[in-house]
């Protein structure tokens, strides 16, 4: 288990009101395991001017399948979201969705090519797709770890249509 307590200060409000205010928490962090020793959940929770709490359940591969927030003040929005892997271990879909209120479910879907470089990533809302991205990636290393990655990301009506693209590059030091 591990604890902390923390305190922050911020500043609320609109430009011609403005008040600072400072929050105290605490934080507890407890994780589940089975037989094996292998991590099937773990919950955070906070406690002080704002109470909610968060939990993270693993498959039986380490990988997280669902994630939750619970607010007990129905204050902060609360939501699930579930996990899908492909055989290679790959994220394929992520799905979520409100707890407490009534909003559209969206989702992420994921590709991979055959070395399981991330191709594709698509945002939808409902079964409405608002963004995707495609990746390539020009350059890669003796290992086959890539090391210059291009996207291209188009959004959709009803979001503001745009074509944005951008390039990642990244040095891998091997010991």
């Amino acid at each position: 288990m591990i604890y902390s307590k923390s305190s922050w200060s911020y500043t609320e409000g609109h430009e011609n009101k403005k008040e600072k205010k400072t929050e105290r928490q605490e934080t507890r962090y407890v994780s589940s395991y089975n037989a094996d020793g292998k991590k099937t959940a773990l919950t955070e929770t906070l406690s002080g001017e704002r109470n909610y709490g968060v939990k993270w359940d693993f498959d039986s591969n380490g990988n997280i399948s669902r994630y939750g927030s619970a607010d007990k003040s129905d204050d902060i929005f609360q939501y699930e979201s579930l996990a899908k892997y492909d055989k290679s271990g790959n994220l394929t879909e992520w799905n979520t969705h409100a707890l407490n209120v009534h909003a559209a479910p969206n989702f992420w879907k994921y590709k991979y090519d055959h070395e399981n470089h991330l191709i594709e990533s698509s945002f939808y809302e409902e079964e409405l797709l608002l963004n995707k991205t495609t990746y390539t990636y020009p350059q890669r290393d003796s290992k086959g770890n890539w090391l210059k990655r291009i996207s291209a990301t188009n959004t959709f009506e009803p979001m503001p249509e745009r074509k944005y693209s951008g390039t990642t590059t990244r040095e891998i030091t091997y010991y």
